[in-house]
């Protein structure tokens, strides 16, 4: 790991203790498509059940070449966004050496204490965000896609935390990654970041280390494929499996 990286995941892990199909993404991507992909998060956002299904969501994945130590090989959760033109997401994959048993050292009732907690980002290291998996909606938790929810307030993590569900089914991450459009779009054009779907099965991976490599490999399978396909199947080409990408 980069020693500049390194030194940041150190200074994450230090305010959580004080603070208590694969799509290339290549010049044809443009703005629009960035925006478009926004706009769904947040027409859809608070609506009917039957609406939220239709969200799409994705993830960004950290090309092997992007340069920059805090994301490199990162996998990034993108969220639906609240104060347009700036745009967020979470990292996946990038747990540190903090326990839940260390974070909440006065909360006996806290369940699965040896499970690590997440650095979501270098943006504001000391909010906290927890990801479930569910089969409804927890209390003060919103919903992202599939069974997956999310919840930044404090009683609605803890509460969650002290829930029976297994240590496999919920996450707490602290910090975030956001750009503006702009900016998100120019590094989609610089080919920093590709595009994947967005699983419960990645997100919740038992392996999260194996995360970014898993989807590399994928990415490089799917090319082969869509060489071989010709341009009329590539687009309408499914991919089996996906889910497993994770695991």
């Amino acid at each position: 790991m980069d020693s500049s990286r390194s030194a940041y995941k150190t200074a994450a892990a230090s305010a959580l203790t004080a603070c208590h199909r694969w799509l290339p993404v290549t010049a044809v991507l443009s703005l629009a498509a960035i925006l478009a992909i926004c706009a769904v998060h947040t027409a859809q956002a608070g609506g009917p059940e039957s609406d939220v299904t239709e969200r799409t969501p994705f993830l960004l994945v950290a090309s092997p070449d992007l340069s920059d130590p805090l994301f490199e090989q990162t996998v990034i959760l993108m969220l639906p966004p609240t104060a347009m033109p700036i745009v967020a997401g979470i990292v996946i994959n990038e747990p540190t050496k903090i326990t839940l048993g260390q974070l909440f050292t006065h909360s006996p009732h806290i369940k699965n204490e040896d499970q690590a907690v997440y650095f979501g980002g270098p943006v504001d290291l000391n909010s906290p965000a927890a990801l479930i998996r569910a089969p409804r909606a927890p209390d003060g938790m919103s919903h992202l896609f599939e069974n997956v929810y999310i919840g930044s307030d404090t009683s609605s993590i803890r509460e969650v935390l002290q829930g029976p569900e297994s240590d496999k089914d919920v996450r707490l991450f602290f910090g975030r990654a956001q750009w503006s459009v702009d900016q998100l779009h120019s590094e989609l054009l610089h080919g920093a970041w590709t595009i994947a779907p967005a699983t419960s099965e990645i997100v919740f991976s038992a392996e999260p280390a194996k995360i970014w490599r898993n989807l590399q490999h994928f990415a490089k399978m799917r090319e082969v494929r869509e060489d071989f396909s010709g341009p009329e199947q590539s687009f309408g080409l499914h991919a089996p499996g996906i889910g497993d990408c994770g695991r």
